[in-house]
């Protein structure tokens, strides 16, 4: 939803959206007005009282300083893959986008305790309720799924609207609605069942709430509520071993791990 006119002037403390009214060139939120031959001979000699708007902004900076490449996060790739065209039409290059290195730290007690888990690195990825409910049916000695139940009951009311079907064709959309409905009841049993076995490992379950908690502070990545110096304080080398681990070409989340 690009505007007209994507650039600001700014002056004197003055950062106002240019807008085009009628025939003359109007900053937001001010008195100031220009005429066309105006824009255009501040444009030609005073061109620092123009600032680009968002959609502007990449351009201008790759205008002044071309990179061959852009590093960046998640929203920010997606932001410069917006602009593509508005590169093309300028035929500026468009520079390759990368995304930047992801990691989070985990620490000796932190390991510790997630050994015991008998879980993967992969699974602390997961969404709380998943990664429960997960480990509850890895841990269980109690057969907590119905699967089996689902598909001998989708087979018997199989069979059944076959034979409904053969008598009067308009008896298929009865048992199909019977069919989800039975369907439904078992898939609440089983989610009973689950929460019922996760009521009998309310301690192990903590402990793996805990460690999911550290490594990712109220549902978000590390990065975002720890400070380097969190780790810094008690490992010195930890910058060097960020070096050292961190490669800008492999994509991968990278986990560094502490023995003790």
């Amino acid at each position: 939803h690009a505007r007209d006119i994507n650039l600001f002037y700014l002056d004197d403390g003055i950062r106002g959206r240019i807008e085009k009214t009628g025939d003359q060139f109007t900053v937001a939120d001010s008195a100031l007005h220009f005429s066309k031959n105006q824009i255009e001979r501040m444009i030609e000699e005073e061109p620092e009282k123009f600032s680009p708007n968002v959609f502007l902004r990449p351009l201008y900076q790759e205008i002044i300083l071309p990179n061959l490449g852009y590093v960046g996060g998640p929203a920010e790739v997606v932001y410069w893959l917006q602009l593509k065209k508005i590169f093309d039409y300028h035929r500026v290059p468009f520079p390759i986008l990368m995304p930047r290195n992801f990691g989070l730290v985990m620490d000796g007690p932190t390991r510790r305790k997630f050994q015991k888990t008998g879980l993967e690195v992969k699974d602390l990825f997961e969404e709380k309720n998943y990664l429960f409910n997960r480990w509850v049916i890895k841990n269980t000695h109690h057969n907590l799924t119905l699967g089996d139940s689902i598909h001998s009951i989708q087979a018997i009311f199989g069979d059944v609207k076959s034979r409904a079907e053969a008598i009067d064709i308009t008896l298929g959309p009865l048992v199909s609605a019977e069919t989800r409905k039975a369907l439904s009841r078992l898939e609440k049993i089983e989610i009973k069942l689950v929460k019922a076995e996760r009521r009998l490992h309310s301690d192990k379950l903590r402990q793996i709430e805990a460690i999911k908690d550290s490594l990712f502070p109220q549902g978000g990545l590390q990065e975002r509520s720890d400070n380097f110096l969190c780790f810094y304080q008690s490992d010195p080398g930890f910058i060097q071993k960020l070096i050292e681990c961190f490669d800008p070409f492999d994509f991968q989340f990278n986990i560094l791990s502490y023995d003790d």
